[in-house]
């Protein structure tokens, strides 16, 4: 065992690897409920809005 004080040694950069998550997840946010949907380019699975619907009122209020 040293009796080295670990204040004495030099600092060293440790390598962050990329990968993992994005930092920012806002594009996958349902912009009416909140909800994180995993499939953005499909309905939310909470409230039925889909990405594009103007009125705000998801799929059940879409009039036809």
């Amino acid at each position: 065992m040293s009796d080295a004080d670990p204040a004495d040694r030099p600092h060293t950069r440790v390598p962050v690897p990329d990968g993992g998550d994005a930092a920012c997840w806002l594009s996958e946010v349902c912009p009416d409920c909140g909800a994180l949907n995993e499939d953005p380019a499909g309905p939310c699975w909470r409230c039925g809005a889909v990405r594009g619907d103007e009125d705000g009122h998801g799929a059940e209020g879409a009039a036809g």
